[in-house]
Order: C-alpha cells, then structure tokens, then sequence
C-alpha cells in the first residue's frame, strides 16, 4: 500500500510540474492519437469556450484554430478563462458518451505572442 500511495503522489507531483518535463502537445495531437495519451498527464493550449448540451447543461472545452477541441474539467476551474487563450496542465481521458476531456491540474493565461 505505501507503494502505491508514493507512485500516486510522484503522479500527482509529474502532473502539476508540467507533465514531468513531457513537451506541449497540440489538441490536434490529442485528438488524432487519443489512445497515446489516456491516462496521462498532458499540457496543451487553446482557447476555452463555453458550450451547452441539448439537454441545457452548460460545459467548457478548449478549441484551436482548426476546430479540434478537448472537455474540459471542472468548470469552475476553466470558467473564469472563457474566451482566453490558456495553457491546460492536466490528466486526459476519453469519457463514454462525451468524448475527450482533461481533468485540470493548472491552467493559466498564454502571456506574450507565444506560438
């Protein structure tokens, strides 16, 4: 059990340090190879924008220029950035019946003319 609980930690710690020193990957990137990545911890940009479910449910996603788009999760921490372009630190998953998502670690504004 300590094992685990010192993988789970050093996990957790990878993540938060910007995916262990793992290099930006694009949403096109998580979108064209998903399976690469589940289960990973990624950092990735975009721009996040608010959507709303048939059903009336309101969630975020981050978008690129080129339409590609990843969930994101949880909304409170994506709200505040509605409409901005942001770094997203996180773990990926592809969820039955919604599709790609990241479940947030950091996220935080693009400064600067960053390509």
């Amino acid at each position: 059990m300590r094992w685990y609980l010192s993988l789970l930690l050093a996990s957790i710690a990878s993540v938060s340090t910007g995916c262990g020193g793992n290099p930006e990957v694009t949403l096109k990137q998580l979108a064209e190879s998903q399976q690469d990545y589940v289960g990973r911890g990624v950092l990735t940009r975009g721009v996040v924008r608010h959507e709303r479910d048939p059903d009336g449910s309101n969630y975020f996603v981050l978008s690129d220029p080129r339409g590609a788009l990843v969930g994101l999760d949880p909304a409170e921490k994506a709200r505040p950035f509605e409409g901005r372009l942001v770094h997203v630190t996180g773990v990926f998953q592809v969820q039955p019946g919604f599709g790609r998502i990241i479940h947030i670690t950091s996220i935080s504004l693009v400064i600067g003319n960053q390509n």
